[in-house]
C-alpha cells in the first residue's frame, strides 16, 4: 500500500466513524420527541425540549467536521490531487479547502493551465479562460456559489457552537459583544435544516468529487443537471417541512409501531406464526 491509499484508508475510516456518530445523535434527537410527545408533565416536557436543543448543537458540529473529513479523504483518492496540492490543502482553512478543490478540481478536467505552470492556479480566474465554453464557466460559478451559500454559514455556526456559544452568540473575532443575529442563525439549527445541510454537503462533494476522480470532463457534465436540481429540492423542501411537520412524522411513526406490536404480539398472532412456520 502506497502512503497516498494509506491515507485515503485512514480518512475513510475518520468518515465511517464520523457518520456513524451522526446517525446516533439523529436517532438521538428523534427519541427527545417521543419523550416530549410522551411527556406527562410540563417539566418532563421542557427536559425533553432542552434533550433535544442540545443534541442539535452536538449535531451541528458533527456535520461540519463530517465536511471536513470527507474533502480530506478526498484529496487522497486516486489520480485527484498532485502531492504539491495535497500540501497546499492541508495549510488551508476549511472554507478554503473546498473551494481550492473545485477550482484545482476543475481545471484538471478542463485541461486549463496556469500561465506560470504551477498546479496551484493562484490568481487564476476562470471567467477569462478563453478556451472553455459558456457552460463550462457558468457551471464553475454555480457551484463556488454553492460552497458560498451553503458551506459557509454552516462552518460560521460551528465555529460558535465549537467555542461554546450554544444558546447565545457573541460577535467575532474576540466575543466581547452579544450578537441577536448569530444567537437566530444558531436557534435556526433544528434537526430538519440540519438534515438539509448533510444532503447539500454531499451534492456539492458530488460535484468536485466527479472532476477530482474522472481523467477529463464528461461526468461532471453528464451529472451536473441532476446534482443541481438535487440541491435546489434541498432548498425547497426546508421551506416546506417545518420542525413541528418533521415531529409530526417522527410521532406517527412511533405510534404505528406500538400499534404493530400489539397486534404482532397477542396470542392470536403468535399462534398464527407458529402455524406459518410449522406449515413452510
Amino acid at each position: 500500500m502506497t502512503e497516498k491509499e494509506m491515507h485515503y484508508k485512514y480518512h475513510q475510516e475518520n468518515v465511517l466513524a464520523i457518520e456513524e456518530g451522526l446517525g446516533f445523535v439523529m436517532g438521538n434527537i428523534r427519541g427527545g420527541i417521543v419523550q416530549e410527545h410522551l411527556a406527562k408533565s410540563t417539566e418532563e416536557r421542557k427536559r425533553a425540549k432542552r434533550y433535544v436543543l442540545i443534541q442539535s448543537r452536538i449535531l451541528s458540529g458533527l456535520i461540519v467536521s463530517w465536511s471536513e473529513e470527507i474533502i480530506k479523504r478526498l484529496f487522497y483518492e486516486p489520480n485527484a490531487f498532485s502531492v504539491i496540492q495535497i500540501q497546499k490543502l492541508h495549510e488551508l482553512n476549511l472554507q478554503q479547502k473546498w473551494e481550492f478543490s473545485l477550482k484545482a478540481a476543475f481545471c484538471k478536467a478542463y485541461n486549463v493551465r496556469n500561465s506560470n505552470g504551477t498546479p496551484l492556479f493562484n490568481g487564476l480566474d476562470i471567467e477569462n479562460q478563453s478556451n472553455l465554453g459558456r457552460t463550462a464557466k457558468d457551471r464553475f460559478k454555480h457551484a463556488m456559489n454553492l460552497i458560498n451559500d451553503e458551506l459557509l454559514p454552516a462552518i460560521n455556526i460551528r465555529n460558535k457552537v465549537q467555542h461554546g456559544e450554544w444558546i447565545k452568540a457573541f460577535n467575532p473575532p474576540d466575543s466581547l459583544s452579544f450578537s441577536p443575529d448569530l444567537t437566530g442563525e444558531i436557534n435556526k439549527e433544528n434537526i430538519v435544516a440540519l438534515q438539509t445541510k448533510i444532503n447539500q454537503f454531499q451534492a456539492i462533494y458530488q460535484l468536485i468529487h466527479d472532476l477530482a476522480a474522472g481523467n477529463n470532463a464528461s461526468t461532471f457534465e453528464r451529472d451536473f443537471d441532476r446534482n443541481y436540481k438535487r440541491i435546489e429540492s434541498n432548498r425547497h423542501l426546508l421551506r416546506i417541512r417545518t420542525v413541528d411537520k418533521y415531529k409530526q412524522e417522527i410521532i406517527g411513526r412511533y405510534e404505528r409501531g406500538i400499534i404493530w406490536k400489539r397486534q404482532n404480539q397477542s396470542p392470536l398472532s403468535c399462534f398464527n406464526r407458529m402455524i406459518t412456520q410449522i406449515l413452510q
